[in-house]
């Protein structure tokens, strides 16, 4: 709403200042994206033409970069088709694979029905690259490794595609032994394998049980020791109330971190999402939303940075908290032993003597 005022002849006076603060606004705008932009309506057709054109005269990998760069501006079928047949050319098997399957499983996009027959022949030849393995098994929650990577936790994992001919399996649960294999993957076909961990063995006591015979040796017994007691330390427990106030409120200062790092990505979920291959963050075109692609990056960077300071925050507290219950402890009353005349007896035995004393 623009505010307008009469001088005293009736005229009216527009305000200059308002319209210079609705330009700078509409500038700002554009700048960051929140209107149309001509620098952000890239023409995803061209870029398409242009991958093309440079795998025809075998450019492959920049026609890939040019394929990825369109998939950040709208990740449609037919990006992560043109993706797919990209990283076939480069002998990517696996990645290939996955592009080739998300593209073929739209079903609504015209391109991909016009090419379909083309496109699943090409996934087919891709698929005699590759082979996949399939773990499953007890416990479940379990956690299975593959080439030392995560992969899943019981009670199935898989199936995950590998262009190796051999993996490492590795397969671990708290309380449980471990099983480490060497699985081998015939090229297009599946290995399924299974394995039911055992539970590790109670940790065996050592009980040390005298025989009857074996008799005790004695000693003299010695009159307890006189106590007397040491006052508290107050500058001790000073430090102990400032340190566990300090941290609650470093804790407090981390729960308010983690929360709003939970509503950055809440935000960023909403309207966001990772480019695949890249792991960017970009603006998710089915979304609905009008962020962009800088403003998932804020979005994203921040949530990291607020987690990341909310474990400072955490690790913080649980120091501060320790700190504290070890100077209360340390300042309770200790007790003092005053001490006696020095004092030594002993007894003699068929084939010993056992003395004890004070000193």
């Amino acid at each position: 709403m623009i505010s307008v005022g009469y001088g005293e002849n009736g005229s009216v006076m527009r305000w200059s200042g308002v319209f210079w603060a609705l330009g700078l606004t509409v500038a700002a705008l554009l700048s960051v994206g929140i209107l149309p932009s001509t620098a952000l309506s890239e023409d995803l057709d061209a870029i398409l033409r242009k991958g093309n054109e440079l795998r025809r005269v075998g450019r492959d990998r920049e026609a890939l970069a040019e394929f990825q760069r369109a998939a950040r501006i709208a990740n449609t079928a037919r990006v992560n088709a043109q993706i797919a047949l990209a990283e076939q050319a480069l002998g990517l098997w696996v990645e290939a694979e996955t592009h080739m399957a998300k593209a073929l499983a739209d079903l609504s996009d015209p391109w991909i029905s016009k090419n379909r027959k083309v496109l699943e022949a090409a996934l087919e030849t891709v698929r005699q690259h590759v082979g996949s393995v399939e773990v499953w098994g007890t416990p479940d929650g379990a956690e299975v490794l593959l080439d030392g990577k995560v992969a899943g936790h019981f009670p199935t994992v898989g199936p995950i595609s590998f262009a190796a001919d051999e993996v490492v399996l590795q397969i671990r649960a708290p309380g449980y032994t471990g099983v480490t294999r060497t699985l081998r993957i015939p090229i297009g076909g599946v290995v399924r394998e299974h394995a039911d961990l055992r539970r590790k063995p109670p940790t065996p006591v050592n009980v040390a049980i005298r025989s009857p015979e074996e008799k005790l040796p004695r000693l003299e017994s010695l009159p307890p020791p006189a106590e007397s007691p040491v006052p508290r330390s107050p500058l001790k427990r000073n430090l102990a109330w400032i340190t566990g106030a300090a941290g609650v409120a470093a804790l407090g200062t981390a729960i308010a971190f983690n929360v709003g790092a939970a509503d950055k990505f809440t935000a960023f979920d909403r309207s966001c999402g990772l480019v695949p291959g890249t792991g960017q963050p970009a603006h998710d075109p089915t979304a609905g939303t009008t962020l962009t692609d800088e403003a998932c990056r804020g979005l994203y960077d921040d949530s990291n940075s607020l987690r990341g300071w909310a474990r400072v925050g955490y690790g913080a507290g649980a120091a501060l908290g320790l700190t504290a219950v070890v100077l209360f402890v340390s300042s309770r009353p200790e007790s003092a032993t005053t001490s006696g005349p020095a004092h030594l007896s002993c007894r003699t035995g068929p084939a010993s003597v056992t003395c004890g004393g004070a000193f």
